[in-house]
Parts: structure tokens; sequence; C-alpha cells
């Protein structure tokens, strides 16, 4: 939030007026989570993006457990409003809201 290339990426996704892909980029936020939890534990599981394991174990040390259930819910909750036909791009500011950890209103699905 407040970085001008988040607005640009938002109005990209609310133009090309394809659900799917924001189902997609919902999909990718999810799996990177769970990269960041699985390079957190140490597990020995193979990351979903091998082809950004720095990144993922750079962002990884940064992180905690409250830091991924929080963007992890942020994700999920998105999903359901994004099926009920709310507003894109007040799904997509509300998701960027929670996945930086800020106070986002609760959108109900319709």
């Amino acid at each position: 939030p407040g970085d001008p290339r988040l607005h640009e990426a938002v109005q990209e996704l609310v133009s090309a007026g394809d659900r799917t892909l924001v189902e997609r980029v919902l999909d990718f936020g999810l799996l990177w989570q769970s990269d960041l939890l699985r390079a957190m534990s140490g597990a020995d599981t193979p990351l979903a993006n091998r082809d950004r394991e720095g990144q993922v174990r750079q962002a990884a040390a940064g992180a905690s457990v409250g830091d991924v259930q929080r963007r992890t819910q942020a994700l999920e909750d998105a999903r359901p409003a994004l099926r009920g036909n709310v507003y894109w791009p007040l799904i997509l500011h509300n998701l960027a809201q929670g996945l930086a950890g800020r106070e986002a209103a609760r959108i109900p699905a319709l």
C-alpha cells in the first residue's frame, strides 16, 4: 500500500476483466505463503517456487508464522468475495491492506 506500482498492478488486473487471472494471482499468493512456511520450518519438501528459492528463503527469514497466517487469511478471504461479484478494485485494495498487515474491511461474499 502506498506504492504506485501496486495501484498500477491492480489497474492492470481490473482492466484485463479476467476473473480467472485474479484467481490465479490468489493461488500464487497461497503457494508463496506455503513455500515460506516450508522454508521457515526447514522441511525437506521441495518448494513450489523452486525458481525463486533464494527470494523465498530471504522472505522467510524476515517473516513470522503469524505474518504468514495473516497473509494466508487475507488471500483466502478474497476468493469468496471475488466469486460473489464484489467490486474487484475493492477486493484487491483490501487484499493489499491485509497482506501489508493493515486492517482491511471485511467484504462479505454476496
